[in-house]
């Protein structure tokens, strides 16, 4: 996966981000970690913390 990718990734956890409940957002924030930790195994140069943030978390 590249930069490009990641991007687009986390704008659509962005989007969804505003349109959850409080409960929801608790599951988006699991998925966005769990999708994160995946991504750092694709790709080392991957930043986690910069992807959380650009996710909205």
């Amino acid at each position: 996966m590249t930069k490009k990718d990641f991007i687009a990734i986390a704008k659509l956890f962005k989007q969804r981000k505003e349109f959850c409940s409080d409960e929801s957002q608790d599951d988006l924030l699991t998925l966005a970690g769990d999708l994160a930790d995946y991504c750092k195994t694709t790709n080392p140069e991957f930043d986690r913390k910069r992807f959380m943030t650009a996710c909205g978390f």
